[in-house]
């Protein structure tokens, strides 16, 4: 009985020193740090899924570097493209009616697997995605 009040009087005075609480600080400690990064990873990439449009816009180049010279034909742009990607078939060829935007090309290759690659109209030159594989 008298263990059992010292140890009570001892929680009483100095709780810091028990070894359950500090067990349980440790636990709460872990569990709230594990918890939160896990709320802000869902917050983060809920946002990014909220502004994808916004995201794209901005990854996306909107407007070709010079709009200097003579517009390539399809044919022109279709053999660009054929050059850049041997091993892709070019299935078609989507231009915009504004001379600043580029195009978009959309390349198979044999097995379904597609590629979607925008180009200077002008020079033929290859601009990279024109939807980033970061927000597929």
């Amino acid at each position: 009985m008298h263990l059992i009040l010292r140890s009570c009087m001892q929680w009483v005075r100095q709780p810091h020193k028990l070894w359950l609480r500090r067990a349980l600080f440790q636990i709460h400690l872990w569990t709230g740090i594990g918890l939160g990064l896990y709320i802000v990873m869902l917050s983060v990439t809920g946002s990014a899924i909220v502004a994808r449009r916004e995201i794209t816009n901005w990854l996306v180049p909107r407007s070709v570097p010079s709009t200097q010279g003579k517009r390539m034909s399809q044919l022109e742009l279709t053999q660009a493209a054929a050059k850049l990607y041997p091993e892709y078939a070019v299935t078609s060829v989507l231009q915009s009616s504004r001379p600043a935007r580029p195009v978009e090309i959309v390349l198979e290759k044999a097995g379904g697997k597609k590629k979607e690659r925008l180009f200077d109209p002008y020079t033929g030159r290859d601009l990279g995605d024109s939807d980033p594989r970061l927000l597929r």
